[in-house]
């Protein structure tokens, strides 16, 4: 029987409109992240692996909570003068990064 995890992760999918698009992922990614958050015993630090300004409320949320906030994108993906690059601690450009974080060692049950 499928509960829904996989390796310890709850997954959690969404329907795509009719064009055949994701939506209410990034939605989805800011109310849980923004769970987490509030609910840490203590501030940590969040990592966002995206430029995009739809995670500009999960910034302020943990900024307020007194987390730092790195976002991790490639250099293209993003303008340093940009909303979310200016308003995270710190950026980490994934340039010459991508056979870094291309594989895992996990093996699929």
């Amino acid at each position: 029987m499928d509960d829904g995890r996989a390796g310890g992760f709850k997954v959690i999918t969404h329907e795509r409109n009719a064009q055949n698009k994701e939506k209410a992922v990034d939605t989805e990614l800011v109310a849980q992240g923004t769970r987490i958050i509030v609910k840490a015993p203590e501030p940590g630090v969040l990592v966002l692996a995206s430029a995009d300004r739809d995670f500009m409320p999960l910034v302020r949320v943990a900024q307020e909570e007194g987390w730092e906030v790195e976002m991790a994108a490639f250099s293209r993906a993003f303008s340093p003068t940009g909303e979310m690059a200016i308003s995270v601690n710190r950026v980490r450009p994934l340039d010459g990064s991508l056979d870094l974080i291309g594989g895992c060692a996990f093996e699929w049950p």
